[in-house]
């Protein structure tokens, strides 16, 4: 008989069916369409910030931990390191004319993937003439706590550096 007594309050706990008041964590449906559309507007964001030579609008789209890897130089690691390497490019160049073109952007949970294909007139403030360059660029954004994008890698190549003879 105690054994039964044991027994009845152990099942109670034990059948979802039995148990009240149990809290269920449903995920909110994530709106894929209006991910994509933020992360395009980041990325427009970030264009309309290097054409203007905005420095700080340009690193506030940067997560605190990104890395930034252009061609043929070392990553720059953290937001400090690539504040110093966008401020060594804005001192060296007049702002550009730099034109994005998202060709995909791919979203899954609280991470997205952008590829662009990107062109640019480049303005050495040495005097030098302008020239052309052009090449891919993949981004990849997290979202923060707020709601918000960040991204938190920036690769891209140079396809002029290849295919010098190419450049448009």
């Amino acid at each position: 008989m105690k054994t039964l007594l044991m027994l009845i309050p152990l099942i109670l706990l034990c059948c979802p069916g039995c148990q009240q008041g149990e809290r269920v964590l449903v995920e909110p449906k994530a709106d894929v369409e209006a991910d994509i559309q933020a992360i395009k507007e980041k990325i427009a964001e970030l264009n309309s910030a290097v054409n203007a030579g905005d420095l700080y609008k340009l690193i506030s789209i940067y997560g605190d931990d990104a890395v930034r890897i252009p061609p043929n130089e070392p990553p720059s690691i953290g937001k400090e390191a690539i504040q110093q390497s966008a401020e060594q490019m804005f001192d060296n160049l007049s702002p550009r004319e730099e034109k994005d073109v998202v060709e995909n952007v791919q979203v899954s949970g609280n991470l997205a993937v952008a590829h662009i294909k990107w062109s640019s007139l480049i303005t050495p403030k040495t005097g030098s003439e302008p020239f052309d360059v052009n090449g891919n660029w993949i981004l990849v954004f997290k979202r923060e706590s707020d709601n918000s994008w960040k991204i938190i890698y920036s690769i891209w190549n140079d396809e002029t550096l290849v295919h010098p003879d190419q450049a448009e």
